[in-house]
């Protein structure tokens, strides 16, 4: 029984964080992003989406401080979420601005 005690040990926690290994620590952020709602402050959205984000942009406009996080995941399109003075006022997935055209130039 001791001889199996380790292997088995070792087998369960291989297992139970085998999500966040083949996920990483944003799967299911689109579950998550149902529970956002537009004025929560910073704290309450970062609660809700975790704390593994880049700052996209950080910018200091006319209406206040215009702060963008990103929410990238191995599984999904990252999400944006738009803060104006730590109040969210604007979330969605990232579109990708569309790639310019390829020019074949003949010599």
């Amino acid at each position: 029984m001791k001889k199996l005690f380790i292997p088995l040990t070792l087998s369960m926690c291989l297992l139970l964080s085998s999500c966040v290994i083949f996920y990483g620590h944003n799967y299911n952020n689109s579950k998550k992003a149902t529970l956002l709602k537009i004025g929560m402050t910073k704290e309450e959205a970062v609660d809700v989406m975790g704390s593994h984000y880049y700052i996209e942009s950080a910018s200091d406009t006319e209406d206040g401080i215009l702060e963008v996080l990103k929410y990238y995941s191995a599984s999904e399109i990252p999400y944006l979420l738009f803060f104006l003075n730590d109040v969210l006022v604007e979330f969605h997935k990232y579109i990708p601005p569309p790639a310019p055209p390829v020019l074949n130039v003949s010599p």
